[in-house]
Formats: structure tokens, C-alpha cells, sequence
């Protein structure tokens, strides 16, 4: 069992938002303490989950949890394709380790293939990365291949990306678009986490602009300004030094207009103040699109 604030971090749906959905929808139908605390089952997480993701891929919050209570729970084939994630994943690694990038590359791209960019993302993209970062940091996967692993994840998703605008005149920067702007603050060098949150959105109908490279805060106020921008989310790594990034997103709050979102994200958010004012933080890249999307409705 889980408290409402488990469950917003665990889905990426905020803590209001759940409430929301209780009263309006029925759903989710948490138990109650004694004191009155919301707490939830596994199953009824996983029904979160299954309405964030269809919520990622554009549909309305009304129609996914629709779905979602009307869908009968099979929890033999949910562990079957957990083990089967799982069994990719170790692939990719083994190939990795054995410096065969070719049949690495031929398997990750395969993986895409079959999942679909937001399951792939989810399901197979995040855990490998934390499992590369993992392997990394016990000395079992030189840097060489993390930086090997790391370019070819970022061109494959750069590529489906850019497929897809090609494809969706809506997702161009055209007049009157508002896009979401992703960007990294001054010193950060980290932007996979970027290139994968760019392709949820655009996959839920969100046109984005990608800095992959540290700006300063007038800098990304500036273009957030000039492109008429919906909201600005930040990734920040844990090498984003705590004083100098909380300084940063406070210069940037103060210099964007109020009715430009600000989202932080990413393990160097987990190391600030949830207080500054004006910045929202965000648990997961579910959340993102959700919130993109209904900024959009406003």
C-alpha cells in the first residue's frame, strides 16, 4: 500500500490530479486509514499507469480511464512482459560488455520497432540507461562504451523525431505554435534524458525546441520569449552542483513571464528545495506530456 505522494512520484500524476480524477471519475478508488489518508494497491497503480500512457499518446483523461476500468487485469501476462523487458535488457548489456555494437544496434532498433516509441521509452530506454549508468559506476562497462551506447540512443530517437514532424504538420515551429522548450542549465552536459523526453512529446502532439547544450538563464528566458513558449522543463543530473543550479532556476524564474511554465526534472532536482517559488517539479516524463497537454487546453 501506498500513499497519494508515492503513487504522484511512482506515475508522474500529480497528487491534485488524482484527487481530481476521484471526484470526478470515480478513479482511482483508494482505501482510507483511519486518519483519512488515501492509500493504494498495486492494482490500482498499475490502472494509473495504464492512464498515463494513454494520456502520453493523446488521449483525454475522461476516454483513458474509461479504458482503464473497463480492462480486465491480467497479472500473469503483466509479469510475463516484465521478465521479458527484462530479458532485453540484459541483452543489451551483454552486447555492450562484448564491444559488439552492430547486433547492439540491430537490437535496440528492433526493440523500437516492436514496442512503439512511448513503451520503448518507458519500458526499455529508462531502465537500460539506469542499468548502463549502474554498470558504469561499478567498473563493469568502460566509458567508451556508455558515450557508444549514449550516441546511438540519442541519433535513434533524433531520427523517429524527426520522422515524425516531417510527417505532422502540427509538430513544425509555424506561426502561432506554442512549443515546450527543452534545455539544460549552465554546466550541464547530460541531455539523453532531453532527446527521449522530445520524442514523448511530439509523440502526444506537442511541437518542441531542443537546447542539448548549458545556457544561461537569460539565454533560455530569451528564446522562450522569442518562440511564444508554452513552458521551459529542465534536466538536471546529479553532477549539477546543488547552490550554483538552485541560484540558476531562481534567476530564470524571476526572468521568464508568469504565464511561461517552468519544470525541473531530472536526480539534480531531487537535491532542492521543493519550496522555490514558481518552479514546478516534475517525477517522470509521463508528467511532462500531461502537463504540456493541458497548458495546451487552456
Amino acid at each position: 500500500m501506498l500513499t497519494i505522494g508515492a503513487v504522484s512520484r511512482q506515475t508522474g500524476i500529480a497528487a491534485e490530479t488524482l484527487r481530481k480524477w476521484e471526484l470526478r471519475y470515480g478513479f482511482p478508488v483508494p482505501r482510507r486509514t483511519d486518519a483519512g489518508h488515501r492509500m493504494f494497491r498495486n492494482e490500482d497503480i498499475e490502472k494509473i499507469h495504464s492512464v498515463a500512457r494513454a494520456i502520453a499518446q493523446g488521449q483525454r483523461a475522461s476516454s483513458a480511464i474509461k479504458s482503464a476500468l473497463s480492462a480486465v487485469p491480467h497479472k500473469a501476462q503483466t509479469r510475463s512482459n516484465q521478465s521479458k523487458r527484462l530479458v532485453l535488457i540484459a541483452k543489451a548489456i551483454k552486447l555492450l560488455q562484448a564491444n559488439d555494437l552492430s547486433r547492439y544496434q540491430d537490437h535496440v532498433e528492433t526493440c523500437l520497432a516492436q514496442l512503439g516509441i512511448v513503451e520503448f521509452i518507458q519500458e526499455f530506454a529508462i531502465p537500460l540507461i539506469h542499468e548502463v549508468g549502474a554498470q558504469w559506476q561499478d567498473g563493469l562497462l568502460q566509458p567508451f562504451r556508455e558515450h557508444a551506447f549514449a550516441s546511438h540512443l540519442s541519433g535513434l530517437i533524433s531520427g523517429w523525431s524527426q520522422d515524425l514532424v516531417q510527417r505532422n504538420s502540427h509538430l513544425r515551429l509555424t506561426k502561432g505554435a506554442r512549443p515546450v522548450i527543452l534545455g539544460l542549465p549552465s554546466g550541464e552536459q547530460h541531455y539523453l534524458a532531453l532527446t527521449l523526453m522530445a520524442a514523448m512529446l511530439q509523440d502526444g502532439g506537442v511541437p518542441t525546441i531542443v537546447f542539448k547544450s548549458g545556457l544561461p538563464a537569460s539565454q533560455i528566458a530569451l528564446a522562450a520569449q522569442s518562440y511564444g513558449a508554452r513552458a521551459v522543463a529542465l534536466s538536471c543530473s546529479e553532477a549539477s552542483p546543488k547552490k550554483l543550479l538552485s541560484g540558476e532556476l531562481t534567476e530564470l524564474r524571476r526572468l521568464l513571464p508568469k504565464g511561461i511554465a517552468l519544470w525541473v526534472g531530472g536526480a539534480g532536482a531531487l537535491q532542492l528545495s521543493a519550496s522555490i517559488h514558481g518552479i514546478e517539479f516534475i517525477h517522470s516524463m509521463y508528467e511532462v506530456v500531461i502537463r504540456a497537454l493541458a497548458l495546451d487546453r487552456t
